[in-house]
């Protein structure tokens, strides 16, 4: 029973380090998993109906940016959480069985 209570707690934190750390190279390397068009400026001379719709999609594109900036803000947490939540577990672990 407690080799396989220890095997799981070491599978979590693994897939707990994977996770971060796959997370942490996309930082790294500067990707994004933004998926927000931002749209193109019309020329000079553009008809009034192309300006009108550049702002629309504008105002479009910055709910898309701040849906984006508030989901990544979400996922920050939850990865502080998780890895608080796994030290607690390996110190209850260790605590117990050592």
């Amino acid at each position: 029973m407690k080799a396989m209570l220890s095997f799981f707690v070491v599978l979590l934190i693994s897939i707990s380090s994977v996770v971060q750390a796959k997370v942490q190279a996309k930082v790294q390397a500067g990707e994004e998993m933004d998926y927000c068009y931002k749209p193109s400026k019309p020329l000079f001379f553009a008809t009034s109906e192309y300006k009108n719709r550049y702002a629309e999609d504008m105002k479009e594109y910055q709910r898309c940016r701040k849906g984006f900036l508030e989901m990544q803000a979400r996922v920050t947490a939850m990865e502080e959480e998780s890895e608080k939540n796994a030290k607690k577990m390996r110190e209850s672990f260790v605590n117990r069985h050592y």
